[in-house]
């Protein structure tokens, strides 16, 4: 039974019970001023003068400040600051026993609980603060660590960016966040640890949620690939024997020869192939092919890497010309052979030369023995070498012109020389021209319309003083034949250069004044 009943009275030998309800055991909190609950029952009346309770070595009564005892529940408040951060809490129940004296069994009875008052810790991010990463693909991560409540993944948020990830975007494995991204060579990065809260039982989690913690790093962007063509050059022209070429190619971290790719007319060429070759910033290439006289060449540096991994990001290409022959005497003014009745005729030599073109600064022009050259004495207008020099000849005369010296201008390569020099013989007869025409007067042009030059056939009685010109259609001078003194004859005048059209050739003299109208048409 419950009491024992002897002749001095009744006994309780029934001890009361006692267990803590508040806050779990092992539970961590976030409360400063966690409470303490037990309850004590007992079946006839607890004496709660015989609680002892044991917080981390210090004993408390019911006469302690701060123990409490409402009906069957023992309550201890802790005054302000009584717990720190990272606490454990080690809380006995030493002595308990009802008004008969019987004590609570299994004492002590022990809760334990932990304190922590402190958001998560953030260290170790990866990639480190201010690096400079070589890869595109990488994770970035930071370690993140709360004791004693331990991270609460469902919490945390981060940026990459300006990108917000939450829980569910980036792997946690319970000490690291971790997110793989990709970026561009030259990106800078910024990460951000927005928001992270623990695992505390009570009073919520801590929370990390004030001024971001972020770090930057930034993603290596390799040197830029440089390339040109060094010769030839774009449009330039080229009298090798071989169209060889040679190209500057250059990276700050070097050039990986393995990813060069060349390619000429149409062939593709590597480093492994005997036509080309690298070295010193250089890469070398011997066309295994003769140059061709007029032929357009195509070359292209297709690729090339760097040893960090940068590209050459368009391709670098040529087209150029080869020439191998010199310049072409098309014709001459006058011609070969012709009779000139004047003493002061143009004398000129039509010249073509392609691709590369006729170099004027080596043009000589001999007559008669004497070198005339550009420009003082020779002019040159894309077509004509003609002698600008005062020359009078005699009347009559045989003269002799020689184009001495004719090159071209290949950019690349020596000069194609005219060899030997190109020679015509014209004769000079005024005196009694007028013999050789019917008597009056005349001013005729053969042939109409032409196309290059046409001739001028003036009949005079007899000399006259005056000038001999051709004119456009809005009355401009563009040509002076002849001036002072004028006899009969035939003048030549080369339309190079005019657009066809309708022109005038006028004499103008102390005794006639007449015009004639001619037509190019080219």
């Amino acid at each position: 039974t419950d009491v024992v009943d002897t002749s001095a009275g009744t006994y309780d030998t029934i001890p009361p019970t006692a267990g803590f309800i508040y806050p779990d055991h092992y539970a961590v909190t976030s409360c400063r001023d966690q409470n303490i609950f037990l309850i004590a029952r007992d079946n006839t009346e607890v004496d709660y003068s015989s609680i002892v309770l044991r917080l981390n070595s210090v004993n408390y009564t019911v006469d302690s400040s701060g123990l409490s005892v409402v009906g069957d529940t023992i309550r201890f408040e802790p005054p302000d600051d009584f717990y720190s951060h990272n606490d454990t809490i080690l809380v006995l129940l030493t002595s308990l026993s009802d008004t008969a004296g019987n004590s609570v069994e299994g004492l002590p009875l022990e809760l334990v609980f932990y304190t922590d008052f402190e958001p998560p810790e953030f260290y170790n991010p990866m990639p480190e603060p201010s690096s400079v990463i070589l890869d595109t693909m990488i994770a970035v991560s930071v370690n993140i660590e709360d004791i004693p409540a331990g991270v609460n993944p469902t919490s945390l948020s981060m940026s990459v960016n300006g990108e917000i990830l939450s829980y569910g975007d980036f792997t946690w494995d319970g000490e690291r966040i971790s997110y793989e991204c990709s970026f561009s060579p030259g990106d800078s990065v910024e990460v951000c640890l927005l928001r992270a809260g623990d695992n505390a039982r009570y009073c919520g989690s801590n929370m990390f949620a004030g001024t971001p913690y972020c770090w930057s790093f930034s993603i290596y962007e390799p040197p830029a690939i440089e390339a040109r063509f060094i010769s030839p050059t774009d449009g330039a022209s080229l009298s090798w024997a071989h169209p060889d070429c040679k190209l500057f190619l250059h990276s700050e971290d070097g050039i990986d020869p393995m990813s060069i790719v060349f390619e000429a007319e149409e062939d593709t060429y590597t480093i492994d192939s005997p036509e080309l070759d690298f070295a010193n910033d250089t890469l070398y290439f011997d066309a295994p092919f003769e140059t061709e006289h007029g032929r357009e060449y195509n070359y292209s540096l297709l690729s090339a890497e760097s040893i960090s991994g940068a590209i050459l990001e368009t391709a670098v290409s040529i087209t150029f010309f080869g020439d191998i022959e010199p310049p072409d005497v098309i014709s001459t003014i006058p011609e070969n052979g012709e009779t000139i009745h004047t003493v002061t005729p143009e004398i000129a030599f039509e010249i073509v030369d392609e691709p590369a073109g006729v170099n004027p600064y080596v043009l000589r022009i001999n007559v008669d023995g004497t070198a005339y050259r550009y420009p003082a004495g020779v002019d040159w207008d894309g077509e004509y070498a003609t002698v600008t020099a005062p020359i009078e000849f005699s009347d009559p005369d045989t003269v002799e012109v020689c184009l001495a010296s004719c090159g071209d201008r290949v950019a690349f390569g020596s000069p194609n020389m005219l060899v030997p020099p190109y020679c015509f013989t014209f004769y000079v007869s005024v005196s009694g021209i007028e013999e050789d025409y019917p008597s009056g007067f005349s001013l005729l042009a053969y042939p109409v319309p032409f196309n290059s030059s046409v001739e001028i056939q003036l009949n005079l009685e007899r000399s006259v003083d005056g000038n001999l010109c051709i004119f456009n259609q809005k009355g401009q001078l563009l040509k002076v034949l002849q001036e002072g003194v004028i006899t009969s004859g035939r003048y030549i005048w080369n339309a190079r250069g005019f657009p066809s059209g309708v022109y005038f050739c006028q004499l103008t003299s102390d005794k006639y004044n007449d015009c004639v109208k001619i037509i190019l048409l080219k």
